[in-house]
């Protein structure tokens, strides 16, 4: 199992009542199940942030690593990613 840390901004941020959330999941997985895991983890964000199917809602994105907005949720992660969840807006 790897560490992810998930930061939030904005109202995934209020919504969870948390700066972070940190994940724990096996080495090499999709993006997309770390978002399932956020909401499974966060039930407040389902809904409002994250849809259902596990989808992000417009206008979330995702950056990895603060270099790079990520296009497509099947991106697998290396142990010690950082994930930046936060409105498009929010990122310029």
């Amino acid at each position: 199992m790897s560490k992810y840390v998930v930061e939030l901004f904005g109202i995934p941020r209020q919504l969870a009542g948390a700066r972070e959330v940190e994940l724990d999941l096996p080495a090499g997985v999709a993006l997309s199940e770390a978002v399932a895991a956020l909401g499974s983890k966060v039930p407040a964000l389902v809904g409002r942030v994250i849809a259902e199917d596990g989808a992000l809602i417009e206008p979330y994105a995702l950056n990895l690593n603060g270099r790079a907005f990520v296009q497509s949720l099947e991106v697998r992660l290396k142990a010690g990613d950082h994930i930046v969840l936060m409105t498009r807006s929010a990122g310029g």
